[in-house]
């Protein structure tokens, strides 16, 4: 067993793990609102989420290529891709997400 530490915040409660369509794996970071992305080779990147104490949740990959978290303490459901990060199936991402975190963001 492999556990990697590298790049992820201190006591960030790293929870509900699951696979992209990118071929990594996508989690949350429960304490410090962030979703993180961990490669096979264990390289990880997080990427804040606006809402400020939102704790996230759950994340799950969607049929859309989305992946969908839900903000436990704001009641809000967002969706992270490759792309960027968006609260609405109707928002255009225009920019992609670089490694600190989105370059592009919607208000809901």
């Amino acid at each position: 067993m492999t556990e990697f530490t590298t790049g992820i915040t201190p006591n960030s409660s790293p929870a509900a793990i699951t696979s992209g369509p990118d071929h990594n794996l996508w989690f949350v970071e429960q304490n410090t609102d962030k979703i993180g992305r961990i490669t096979l080779t264990g390289n990880i990147t997080e990427y804040a989420i606006p809402t400020s104490n939102a704790h996230p949740f759950f994340i799950a990959a969607g049929p859309d290529l989305n992946l969908w978290f839900t903000e436990n303490f704001s009641s809000q459901i967002g969706a992270i891709t490759s792309g960027c990060l968006r609260y609405s199936a109707a928002m255009n991402c225009s920019s992609k997400l670089q490694g600190s975190g989105p370059q592009y963001l919607n208000n809901r």
